[in-house]
C-alpha cells in the first residue's frame, strides 16, 4: 500500500536557533551559540510526509539571495519534488532561543515575503493544473489571507490539510474552516478559530471546529491532554513524557504530519497517536526540524 501524491504550499525559510548553555535569563545576556537549518510549516510537513514513504511536492518562495541559494541547496538532498518561485524580498527566517534544556523561550519570524505571494503569483506557478494532478493540499497561514482565500477556492475538489502556524496567524482561516479536510493546531490557535465561529460558547473549541465541518483534526495543548477526532470518532490523549530534549522546533510539525499520514493509512485514533508521538520523539531528539529516523516508522 502507498501513501497518496501530496502538494505542499506555505512557510519554507531559514530556522536560526539561538541556545543557551544554562537556563535562560529572560532580559539578560546569555551565553550560548546559534546554528541554522532549512525550516517553516510547509517544509516540514513535506519533508515528514516524504520520509513517512509519500509522494510530495513543496511550492517554495524564496528571496534571490545567500539565504534562499542555502535552503535551496539544501532542499536538494531531500526525497521531495521542489518548485521554487524567486522573490526579489529576502528570504523568510525564523529565529528561536531556546534554553538549555531545549524548551522554546521566545521567537521572532521575519516573514514579510510571504505577505507578497499574490494570488497571480501562484496562478503563474501553475497551482490550478497542480493541485488537480495531486490526492491533498497542505496550505499553512504563513500566506496572506487573499492567497489562502484563492487557494481554497481553487481546490474545492481536493482535500485540504491545513495549519494556522501561529496565534498571530490563526485568524487568516477564518471563513474556511468547513472547507478544511484535517487540521493541526495547538489549544490557543483553536480558541481563536472557534470564538470566530461561535462566540461566548459553552461547547468546547474542539466540539465547534467538528461541527463546523473539519472531518478530522488534532488540538494539541503543551503538556496536556490533546484531542483529536475522526468524524464522529473524538479521543482525548495525555502525551507520554518526553525523553531527551534537543530542541523542541518541528516537533509539532512531524506530530501533525504523522497523525494525517497515519490517517490517510487508515490506522485507528489511538494507533495514529502512538505513530505521531514517535514522530514527535525523534525530532525531539535531534538538532533541527529535520530527522531522516523517521524513514524507519511503519504506516502499513
Amino acid at each position: 500500500m502507498k501513501l497518496p501524491k501530496g502538494l505542499f504550499i506555505g512557510g519554507t525559510h531559514l530556522d536560526r536557533i539561538g541556545r543557551s548553555r544554562e537556563p535562560f535569563l529572560a532580559g539578560q545576556s546569555n551565553p550560548g551559540s546559534f546554528k541554522e537549518y532549512p525550516g517553516g510549516a510547509a517544509l516540514n510537513a513535506a519533508s515528514n510526509f516524504a520520509l513517512l514513504g509519500g509522494e510530495t511536492c513543496l511550492i517554495c518562495i524564496l528571496g534571490d539571495d545567500a539565504s534562499g541559494t542555502g535552503v535551496k541547496r539544501s532542499l536538494a538532498k531531500r526525497p521531495l519534488e521542489t518548485i521554487v518561485a524567486k522573490r526579489p524580498e529576502p528570504t523568510a527566517t525564523y529565529t528561536s532561543m531556546v534554553s538549555d534544556n531545549g524548551d522554546l523561550v521566545g521567537a521572532i519570524a521575519d516573514m514579510a515575503i510571504y505577505d507578497a505571494v499574490t494570488p497571480s503569483i501562484l496562478e503563474g506557478l501553475g497551482l490550478q493544473k497542480l493541485t488537480k494532478q495531486h490526492d491533498f493540499i497542505f496550505l499553512d497561514a504563513n500566506l496572506p489571507t487573499s492567497s489562502l482565500v484563492w487557494l481554497f477556492e481553487s481546490c474545492r475538489e481536493t482535500p485540504i490539510y491545513a495549519s494556522p502556524v501561529s496565534v498571530a496567524k490563526a485568524s487568516k482561516l477564518n471563513g474556511k474552516i468547513a472547507d478544511i479536510d484535517f487540521l493541526i493546531c495547538n489549544r490557543v490557535e483553536a480558541q481563536i478559530l472557534a470564538d470566530e465561529i461561535q462566540q461566548e460558547s459553552s461547547s468546547s473549541p474542539g466540539d465547534i471546529l467538528r461541527a463546523a465541518g473539519i472531518a478530522s483534526g488534532v488540538i494539541t495543548n503543551s503538556d496536556g491532554p490533546l484531542i483529536c477526532w475522526d468524524g464522529g470518532d473524538v479521543l482525548e490523549h495525555r502525551p507520554a513524557p518526553n525523553g531527551r530534549i534537543e530542541d523542541v522546533i518541528g516537533a509539532g510539525d512531524a506530530f501533525g504530519t504523522a497523525m494525517f499520514a497515519a490517517r490517510l493509512a487508515g490506522l485507528s485514533l489511538r494507533e495514529r497517536i502512538q505513530i505521531a508521538e514517535q514522530a514527535a520523539a525523534l525530532v525531539l531528539e535531534t538538532e533541527g526540524p529535520y530527522c531522516e529516523r523517521l524513514s524507519q516508522l511503519s504506516l502499513f
